[in-house]
């Protein structure tokens, strides 16, 4: 028969095993385990996918509706020397893009390609933008026709700010001293930090609303309640009388 001393001490060892034991099982538990986050591969938490959704900044794929491309047309600039451009719009309010490949197809009138110009763009949140590539050479050929693609899967991220203190105002179109094509506009910040990486497009319509020219620039950056200005300007005149003007902007990501 076991005696009391000895059964006090049995308790006494199996109470100690169990603390060792819990602090074993608790360093065990801590070194593998690992909270859900946004990066692990996982659909877990609140994700409505994997690493997607919910609180993580990436945007699940079927939450984002497409880019919509407008038009995309070839531009003469000068005798062998074309510029493309495409007219898009996001419909997406909240959800941007941080960088996406993207590749123009030009084509002549027997529909043999001419000329394939590449670029990464930003998406901004909610309104239209623009892509574009000039200085294209094309020797005596003409395009016809273009066409655009984004050549890499969209990664949709939510916008990290909706406040965007710059606007655009006093859009004007003029001449320079040798009498070519110049469209100006006043670009302001109402905030009070200095904003950077500014880009500004501008899109050139006929009197039927057709396309007729574009171009861009970016404004490095612009003093909080200061202002600046968008300067377009082009080598040679334009195919037709111009009707309307529509200049873009939007804020590059650092």
């Amino acid at each position: 028969m076991i005696s009391w001393g000895t059964k006090r001490k049995l308790k006494y060892i199996i109470s100690i095993g169990f603390f060792f034991a819990f602090i074993l099982v608790a360093f065990i538990f801590i070194s593998i385990y690992r909270p859900p986050s946004c990066s692990d591969n996982k659909k877990n938490g609140d994700e409505q996918g994997i690493d997607c959704g919910g609180n993580c900044s990436k945007v699940c794929e079927a939450e984002a509706l497409p880019i919509q491309i407008d038009w995309v047309q070839a531009f003469k600039v000068k005798d062998g020397i074309w510029s493309v451009a495409a007219h898009l719009e996001n419909p997406n309010p909240n959800y941007e893009v941080r960088s996406v490949s993207y590749k123009f197809r030009i084509y002549d009138s027997n529909n043999t390609l001419i000329a394939e110009p590449r670029g990464t763009a930003y998406i901004p949140p909610g309104h239209a933008f623009g892509l574009f590539e000039g200085g294209l050479f094309v020797g005596d050929r003409i395009p016809a026709r273009a066409s655009v693609e984004l050549t890499e899967r969209i990664n949709w991220t939510k916008q990290v700010s909706s406040n965007n203190p710059i606007i655009i105002k006093d859009v004007s179109r003029t001449t320079d001293s040798q009498g070519l094509p110049k469209v100006s506009a006043v670009i302001q910040n109402q905030g009070l930090k200095a904003v950077k990486n500014i880009q500004g497009f501008v899109f050139i319509y006929d009197a039927f609303g057709r396309a007729i020219s574009a171009s861009k620039t970016v404004i490095d950056d612009i003093e909080g309640g200061q202002s600046g200005n968008l300067v377009f300007s082009w080598p040679g005149a334009f195919s037709t009388d111009v009707g309307r003007v529509e200049v873009l902007h939007w804020v590059l990501p650092i």
